[in-house]
């Protein structure tokens, strides 16, 4: 047997964000979806499994600067409509590349990382 048949076969999950109420309500966003999107397949968000489930409920702005992870950081501030938030990821983006890049202003964090809110209905777990 090989070793790919030893590992049982694991399935992407798919899941919609509710909607409140009302036909043109907007959809409630998983803050969790929206920081750990690596990409888009069509009209779904993918998003990493892995680190949905290891962050738990304790995901925020703040705790994700202090493990350096501007980009994840980024995209909450997004997705949460933060100003503040920007400007903290701002702040620390710029003071961890040094003086010579010290540029970046907060309505750069969307081109700079990548991020922008997400209004997907449909998020696939892998």
């Amino acid at each position: 047997m090989s070793r790919m048949e030893d590992q049982p076969e694991t399935k992407p999950e798919t899941v919609r964000a509710e909607a409140k109420s009302g036909r043109a309500a907007k959809k409630s966003i998983p803050l969790a979806c929206a920081v750990w999107t690596v990409g888009y397949d069509g009209l779904t968000a993918v998003v990493d499994r892995s680190m949905v489930s290891a962050s738990g409920k304790g995901l925020s702005v703040d705790s994700l600067l202090e493990k350096g992870l501007f980009r994840a950081a980024a995209a909450a501030a997004v997705q949460q409509d933060s100003a503040e938030g920007l400007q903290k990821v701002i702040a620390a983006y710029n003071a961890a590349c040094g003086s010579h890049r010290s540029g970046y202003q907060p309505e750069d964090a969307g081109r700079l990382f990548g991020v922008r809110k997400l209004d997907y209905a449909r998020f696939n777990l892998l």
